[in-house]
């Protein structure tokens, strides 16, 4: 009989069992609010260890955590570390995750963001670097940071900042909080360039030239047809190699990132007064009107038509 992960009364599982109860967890994520911004402030709490979410997540959102203050017991993926104040996580879309406070108070802001965010930054080749510190393959090592205090402040502060803005919209927010999440990866790996940290040996096949004429081709073309076999010829590889080197930058093959592209821009489309499901639908490329129903609501947590039904009630 399979274990199920831990509750609120029992210890932590020391395997992976708990894997096996992973859930999808969506934000309301999309091109017009690619970033989403997440508090945690338990002043105390029971001496039995604590779940720090209600079950194991996974989801298709890079994710920069800093936390201020408390002790628990962290899993990503099939490992584990002890986890205390002055810790920073960074993590890729699709790596399952789960936690238990220990100790307390439990203080920490937690920054999901869509891969897209990253690779529409400038200049030239910064923002897939940056995104690929996230979605490499890596070790609990260096997934899991404990920078100097002075650099872990100063991220900190940028978080708190990033809290502000999400919580209490201002003109720029947008930017700024694209602003703050880029200083806070630069400073990141400008500290483990300057510690002398290996750089994953999955990058190393990377051609970033590459990659950008990729997604260039991508975002040109997204609402045509296009097949892997298309894009592979116009980036001048094979399927496989231009899959690996997808998988290696991104975490993601390039057909599953030009779905979450296409879904991006569905979400401003239906936004538009008057905007039709179907006609948005074929609009970004999907060929079925079901693929884009299902895609939108596994991307996004809603149906088109329940997200089109939010957004005007928020205007209204």
């Amino acid at each position: 009989m399979r274990r199920t992960a831990a509750s609120p009364l029992q210890s932590p599982v020391e395997d992976i069992a708990w894997i096996g109860d992973v859930k999808e967890v969506l934000h309301p994520i999309d091109i017009s609010r690619p970033l989403w911004v997440r508090t945690k402030n338990i002043s105390t709490g029971p001496s039995t260890p604590q779940p720090s979410v209600p079950h194991p997540e996974v989801h298709p959102y890079c994710e920069f955590s800093v936390g201020l203050k408390g002790r628990g017991t962290q899993y990503i993926g099939s490992e584990k570390t002890r986890m205390h104040g002055g810790e920073v996580v960074l993590m890729g879309p699709g790596v399952p995750h789960y936690g238990f406070h220990t100790g307390y108070p439990q203080h920490g802001i937690t920054i999901h963001f869509s891969p897209t965010l990253l690779v529409e930054l400038g200049p030239r080749g910064d923002g897939v670097r940056m995104l690929s510190r996230f979605t490499a393959s890596q070790s609990l090592a260096r997934a899991v940071l404990r920078p100097p205090p002075q650099l872990f402040n100063r991220l900190f502060l940028r978080a708190e900042s990033m809290q502000s803005e999400f919580r209490s919209p201002r003109v720029g927010t947008e930017l700024r909080l694209r602003a703050l999440l880029s200083e806070c990866i630069v400073d990141i790996m400008r500290w483990e360039e300057d510690e002398g940290r290996a750089t994953p040996s999955t990058l190393t096949n990377v051609k970033w030239s590459t990659i950008e004429q990729t997604l260039h081709h991508l975002h040109e073309n997204y609402a045509d047809p296009l097949y892997v076999e298309q894009v592979a010829k116009a980036a001048g590889l094979s399927v496989s190699r231009l899959q690996a080197m997808f998988r290696d930058a991104f975490g993601m093959s390039c057909m599953q990132y030009l779905r979450y592209y296409r879904i991006w821009r569905a979400t401003a489309m239906l936004c538009m007064t008057g905007a039709r499901v179907t006609e948005v639908a074929f609009a970004v490329g999907f060929e079925t009107l079901s693929h884009f129903n299902s895609s939108f609501k596994a991307i996004t947590g809603f149906s088109p038509s329940d997200f089109m039904r939010s957004t005007v009630q928020k205007r209204s």
